[in-house]
């Protein structure tokens, strides 16, 4: 079960190919949060915040998100970026947002884990904890 789950969280939500699928040249975004039959949408019904439309398709952050989730840190990146970059670590389920930003090119654990020290505990979901998050950047591979 968890394979297939984080097979449809790549391929359908964070790392989409929606070429050949007509009108997609009208998406103007790199991944999509809601799926409704033939539509996709960049979108939650709870907020408009970036970061909630990617924090919530993260959800929930565990260590074998490595194995997925990070598979393609480029990805990362765009997607971190689209959803507004370090500003969008304070902004609705932010905390999963920086904990993603982790897997990504270059310094991102480093960057993550500075970014982790300096942010408010208002910041940091009720469904989620600082030890939680530090936990995850102790244990990222490498």
């Amino acid at each position: 079960m968890l394979s297939a789950e984080a097979f449809a969280a790549r391929t359908l939500w964070l790392e989409p190919d929606l070429s050949g699928i007509p009108g997609a040249t009208d998406f103007a975004h790199g991944m999509v949060s809601l799926t409704w039959g033939g539509k996709r949408d960049y979108a939650t019904w709870f907020s408009a915040e970036p970061s909630a439309i990617l924090g919530i398709q993260l959800i929930p952050v565990s260590p074998i998100g490595y194995a997925y989730l990070g598979e393609n840190p480029e990805r990362v990146d765009q997607n971190v970026a689209e959803a507004g970059g370090a500003s969008a670590f304070t902004g609705a389920l932010g905390d999963y947002v920086l904990a993603y930003a982790a897997l990504g090119t270059g310094d991102a654990a480093a960057e993550a884990s500075e970014a982790l020290a300096a942010l408010p505990d208002s910041a940091i979901d009720p469904g989620n904890a600082r030890s939680l998050l530090l936990a995850w950047l102790a244990a990222l591979p490498g």
